[in-house]
């Protein structure tokens, strides 16, 4: 059951759903078919399908009219906020910032003191009251105005930072740049950049001679890949420690897989992120026991064992079951909800 407030309602368990926020920024929920598969669904999808008489599973050629969140906010999903809307409709209802971040420009005192930072060439140039290309002109020449000197601020103003450059781990990205140790980016063309956002995460576009065109790749990939020197190799992921997805300082990424008891998943879940999943325990006759971040995860892991799937393990949890199932010695193990 859905409310005009988004609000989901499981009529098995008689319990909200709360949902988990994607990359993307939008609240998603993983619900369960009658035959056992389950999907990840959003919430305004599921809005548009019982107000507005949408289909939930369409074909990219039906895809033509999709959800648009009136105020700009994207977990504001009440009725009265959401409208259908074509791509260009919603294209035109985005926020569009008006402090584009670019070249951080310095202004600096005639003995080389640093009085304002601004986070583009436009913010400065407003600021002296002059144009743009005027100020961009005075920062490639570090010439004064007004009685102050007005220059790019470049990675050597970055005390404390480690860099590293990527040409030697991803030769077709040119120009290269150089990576921080703290989550930051500098180009070639004096641009310093922590990246822009996308969704929970921060991003950046390069160049791909490979692809022959520009592509968008996440920062906290591009800091660990470059100071561990390898790719992410498959199967794994770049976890932020702090579940802080524009914390790429590389002290705060690990490479973990996705689930298991030392996943991503998991780290997600201890760090109270994660407020949907139900963490359960299999326990073994031996006294010892193997902890999963979701039933779903535990589902997975225990895949074509008896007692060990999706459906097995939530009727386990509910009682329905007198014995979950048998591991390889034959004996029987059980599943509990851990409660904290």
């Amino acid at each position: 059951m859905c409310s005009n407030h988004g609000r989901i309602y499981n009529v098995m368990t008689k319990k909200f759903l709360y949902g988990i926020i994607d990359t993307y920024g939008y609240v998603i929920f993983r619900l369960v078919e009658d035959s056992g598969k389950s999907k990840n669904i959003k919430s305004h999808a599921i809005i548009g399908s019982l107000f507005y008489g949408l289909k939930l599973n369409r074909t990219d050629d039906e895809i033509n009219i999709t959800m648009d969140h009136i105020d700009k906010i994207k977990v504001h999903n009440y009725e009265c906020n959401l409208r259908p809307a074509t791509k260009s409709e919603q294209a035109r209802n985005r926020n569009q910032p008006s402090d584009r971040k670019g070249k951080i420009v310095l202004k600096l005192s005639s003995d080389g003191e640093i009085i304002k930072e601004y986070m583009s060439v436009t913010l400065a140039a407003v600021d002296a009251n002059i144009c743009y290309e005027t100020m961009s002109r005075y920062c490639e020449n570090e010439e004064i105005l007004n009685g102050f000197r007005y220059r790019f601020k470049t990675k050597e103003d970055m005390t404390g930072h480690t860099w590293k450059s990527s040409k030697e781990l991803y030769p077709h990205i040119l120009p290269p740049i150089d990576v921080s140790n703290k989550g930051w980016i500098y180009t070639l063309d004096k641009t310093l950049t922590k990246g822009t956002n996308h969704g929970l995460y921060l991003e950046v576009i390069v160049f791909d001679t490979k692809k022959r065109k520009r592509v968008h790749i996440y920062v906290h990939i591009l800091v660990w890949t470059v100071f561990n020197n390898r790719v992410v190799p498959k199967g794994y992921q770049i976890s932020h420690e702090d579940c802080e997805g524009t914390n790429n300082c590389i002290s705060n990424l690990k490479i973990r897989t996705r689930e298991g008891p030392d996943g991503n998943l998991m780290v997600t879940v201890k760090n109270g992120k994660y407020k949907s999943a139900i963490r359960v325990r299999k326990h073994f006759h031996d006294g010892s026991f193997v902890d999963y971040p979701s039933i779903n995860a535990a589902g997975k892991a225990n895949k074509g064992i008896k007692g060990g799937s999706f459906n097995s393990i939530r009727r386990a949890l509910k009682r329905e079951n007198k014995a979950a199932g048998l591991c390889k010695c034959k004996k029987k193990f059980t599943w509990e909800i851990i409660s904290s």
